[in-house]
């Protein structure tokens, strides 16, 4: 309900059923207005209508001057200049009054307009006051039946209740129903407090139960946890100060830990390092003895074995340089204590020419010591040679001008034998036997400071 006919029932908010009994809107003068509010609503509805009259009436006038000013304008083009000044004369007229139609019907729209503005706000004021009629009835409907409904429990309730306060109830007037309710506020607050107060109290209950509990594990405590707050405040100050001590002496002993803990690494690092150096040593011991220093062991018994094929192999060569008459022995196995020399390739020489016994190398003729050099070396090779990769070449620089000439022939056919052997021999010499004596031979001169090389043509 709108709050302007709200305020017309009651004034106030009304909280209870008891509330209703004081209101008396809508009274019958109420209900005449609105009545008259809906005949208002008549005479608007007249005064359009009268409206809508003229406006239909202007629009006739206004077709008929438009059919006028046509038939004007058609008489124009057949009368004479006289007829047609009066013709102009009577349009003129004619126009004049169509001013003042126009005139009077803009007014008639302005009114029009203005009236059907009030007529649609009266429409819709005079559907609004309906509906709130309706509702108004509706609401008094059914306040009346609350209102029998009320009146019927107070009737109940006023019967129920003892007899002196029933006349009390009826003989109540407004300024005894204002006390009562005075006193039914002074009453409620009276109420609220009490309630407080029952909190209250017991809030102070439960306090004290809490200060006794308190007071007794207060009581409980050791008398070390009584004392002043100043002595247990300096004992404190010096604890933490203790404790800034021994945090310190204990940061300076975990550097030295930590130093300690380096040092037994590297210690134990050395240790490792020494034990494994010791293992290394007896293997390295053990393998020199095993491998021998020269004088006994494998390195010896490979030395010998050694020496005993390049031996032979020098006397395989050897015989054929000497035709025969030369071989080599080791000293150890011509000496008859049986000893071995410490020397490598301590040789000896046998020559059939001058007897059986041994000739130290160095007491042999030069001719013969060259034998011996070369079938050593050619030997030496060819042991080499019995790896992975054979002596394919040798070089022989000089050394035949102690050869005499059976010497030299004997030296000849022994190199044109090793041809078949090895891939090829460079000799070096200045004797024109040895030049001639094979297919490919060069010539190197000194001409003008500079070596000059010449191939020598075969003989």
């Amino acid at each position: 309900m709108p709050d302007a006919y709200q305020v017309n029932v009651s004034p106030y908010v009304i909280n209870d059923d008891f509330g209703w009994l004081d209101t008396s809107y809508p009274t019958e003068e109420d209900l005449e207005e609105l009545n008259q509010l809906l005949g208002n609503r008549q005479t608007h509805t007249q005064k359009f209508n009268k409206l809508r009259n003229q406006f239909s009436e202007w629009h006739r006038f206004n077709t008929e001057q438009q059919t006028y000013s046509k038939q004007f304008m058609e008489l124009e083009e057949k009368l004479s200049l006289s007829e047609a000044q009066e013709a102009r004369s009577q349009k003129n007229t004619l126009q004049e009054l169509q001013n003042e139609l126009q005139s009077t019907l803009k007014t008639l729209k302005e009114e029009q307009t203005l009236t059907l503005n009030q007529v649609k706000e009266i429409d819709k004021d005079i559907h609004d006051l309906l509906q709130k009629l309706r509702q108004y009835e509706i609401n008094l409907g059914d306040q009346r039946g609350s209102q029998s409904e009320i009146q019927r429990r107070l009737k109940s309730d006023l019967e129920s209740l003892p007899l002196q306060w029933q006349e009390s109830i009826t003989n109540l007037d407004d300024k005894k129903l204002k006390e009562l309710a005075n006193e039914k506020e002074t009453l409620t607050d009276y109420e609220k407090l009490s309630s407080q107060l029952n909190i209250a109290s017991e809030s102070l209950t439960f306090l004290q139960q809490q200060i006794r509990n308190l007071t007794n594990r207060i009581e409980e405590l050791p008398n070390e946890a009584k004392r002043a707050f100043q002595e247990v405040e300096q004992e404190l100050t010096t604890a933490k100060s203790e404790r800034d001590i021994f945090d310190k002496n204990r940061q300076e002993a975990q550097i030295s830990l930590n130093e300690l803990i380096s040092k037994r690494k590297l210690y134990q690092q050395i240790e490792r390092q020494k034990l494994d150096a010791e293992r290394n040593q007896s293997l390295y011991k053990t393998l020199c003895e095993l491998l021998g220093n020269g004088k006994q062991g494998l390195q010896l018994k490979l030395l010998r074995d050694a020496e005993q094929a390049i031996v032979q192999l020098a006397n395989e060569i050897l015989d054929g340089l000497s035709r025969g008459k030369m071989r080599l022995e080791l000293r150890g196995e011509v000496e008859e204590s049986g000893g071995e020399s410490s020397k490598a390739l301590d040789l000896v020489a046998y020559n059939e020419e001058i007897g059986s016994y041994p000739t130290p190398i160095a007491q042999i003729s030069g001719s013969q010591r060259f034998r011996v050099a070369v079938s050593l070396a050619l030997a030496i090779g060819q042991y080499a040679g019995q790896g992975a990769r054979h002596i394919e070449s040798v070089i022989i620089d000089e050394g035949f001008g102690s050869l005499d000439k059976n010497g030299r022939d004997d030296m000849i056919q022994e190199l044109n034998e090793l041809q078949h052997r090895l891939a090829r021999i460079i000799l070096v010499s200045h004797l024109e036997d040895f030049s001639c004596a094979f297919s490919n031979g060069y010539s190197i001169e000194l001409v003008n400071q500079a070596s000059k090389v010449k191939l020598l043509e075969p003989v």
